[in-house]
């Protein structure tokens, strides 16, 4: 990201860092890992110059605590874990009522 910033801002030097320009990155680092063993996250310029602020509130289903921490569980699972029981449970729960109000 940095090499391509200062090449469109055409800036030849390696003190201006990601090309001058502000960035701001949004996103759930579980979503998607790393294409290769380490990602940006790690690299000097990303901890460097970059902050890290975690939002803890998950304003979607922060009224239902239960299904809340449900996801939560998904989302931290690793590539070959399986998912619990009650989890699978209770995404088949809102899936049978997701198709119930589908064809009501």
């Amino acid at each position: 990201m940095h090499s391509h910033l200062t090449q469109i801002m055409g800036i030849n030097s390696n003190a201006v860092i990601y090309g001058n320009v502000a960035i701001i990155a949004i996103g759930d680092f579980y979503q998607c890992s790393p294409v290769v063993a380490t990602g940006i996250y790690s690299s000097l310029l990303w901890s460097d110059h970059f902050q890290y602020i975690e939002l803890k509130i998950n304003e979607r289903q922060k009224t239902n605590l239960s299904f809340s921490q449900m996801l939560n569980r998904i989302r931290k699972l690793k590539k070959k874990e399986n998912i619990s029981n009650e989890d699978r449970d209770m995404l088949e729960k809102c899936h049978q009522r997701y198709l119930s109000q589908e064809y009501d």
